[in-house]
């Protein structure tokens, strides 16, 4: 199993699978896709929102944006190059008190994915995912 250390996350909705593309480090050459059902993510954010909350809520929260021109592209105007992508199967998150970093693992059959990631960032990786969700023909509503 490859171990590849997340740079970047870059989540996309893939209307041929109707699936979460997760690609991980888009252009860099340890680079891996991992796609996410909708029985996934109804799991998912609510576990991450959970783990986020028991966490951090006593560290006072910076406002997080992101730019809604990323995360709210159309599919047909996207120019990411699609690879073969595998289903993610496990997520293990764990917390460091002393430097207060959440250890996300994301596996499939083929990748391991490892990410530290502060308050911030856990946030706005938990946000990402939430936009990218196709939330009408999922049949979600627009405060999932």
């Amino acid at each position: 199993m490859d171990i590849i250390e997340a740079k970047t996350f870059t989540p996309v909705y893939d209307e041929v699978e109707d699936r979460i593309r997760l690609i991980i480090n888009l252009d860099d050459i340890d680079r891996a896709d991992l796609m996410i059902t909708r029985a996934l993510i109804i799991k998912l954010i609510p576990m991450l929102e959970e783990f986020y909350e028991k966490h951090y809520s006593d560290i006072e929260a910076d406002e997080v944006t992101i730019n809604s021109d990323s995360s709210k592209e159309d599919s047909e105007s996207s120019t990411v190059v699609k690879i073969d992508g595998e289903l993610l199967m496990t997520i293990n998150l764990s917390y460091n008190r002393d430097n207060q970093l959440t250890n996300i693992e994301l596996i499939s059959s083929k990748n391991r994915v490892v990410a530290n990631f502060n308050q911030e960032l856990f946030n706005t990786f938990i946000k990402l995912l939430k936009n990218s969700i196709p939330k009408f023909s999922w049949g979600f509503g627009f405060n999932f």
